[in-house]
């Protein structure tokens, strides 16, 4: 995979190697790069109530397809439930209070974004089982209890909250032990 930042200095492109090389040069022989009006709809929407954000117009298999080196995790990533998954978009708000996090995951029926909810509430489950054997899983299965997901028509829905201590515990461990 390949992420390359455009000169407008605004704009960031993910994907494979060969997809990213074309976007550039697109990018570069074009005067103005012109998105489908449905995906403009969707930056401006995400890039205006979010810090950090991201948009995935073609389904997230297609992103996953050979980067796993767990065979076990390639394979359940490529499997049928994110094949179901056609879109996916989702940003993070930094505040004085913490982070909020949302994300949602457009599928291909609602029978598909009900599954999708209920695989990420079992893995949040499977966090909360074992946050007695590890302190990070404590940490993190504080945090999915503010966790919550949803399913409404093909949309799978999710948010989440982190308080800045807890980020801070998180993601700066070396500064606990300074502190």
């Amino acid at each position: 995979g390949a992420l390359a930042f455009l000169p407008d200095g605004t704009t960031a492109i993910m994907g494979t190697l060969s997809a990213v090389t074309d976007a550039i040069d697109r990018n570069v022989t074009a005067k103005s790069t012109v998105l489908p009006p449905d995906v403009s709809a969707q930056v401006t929407a995400l890039s205006s109530k979010n810090d950090a954000w991201f948009l995935s117009t073609v389904p997230v298999s297609e992103f996953f397809a050979g980067k796993v080196a767990d065979p076990n995790l390639g394979s359940a990533l490529s499997g049928n439930l994110l094949q179901a998954v056609l879109q996916a978009s989702g940003g993070m708000k930094f505040s004085s209070s913490g982070v909020q996090i949302n994300g949602q995951a457009l599928a291909r029926s609602q029978k598909d974004a009900e599954a999708l909810r209920d695989v990420v509430k079992f893995l949040a489950g499977l966090v909360q089982l074992n946050k007695d054997q590890d302190p990070h899983a404590q940490q993190i299965a504080s945090l999915l209890d503010t966790m919550q997901v949803t399913a409404q028509d093909s949309t799978m829905q999710l948010s989440l909250s982190i308080p800045e201590a807890i980020m801070e515990q998180l993601f700066m461990p070396a500064a606990n032990h300074h502190s």
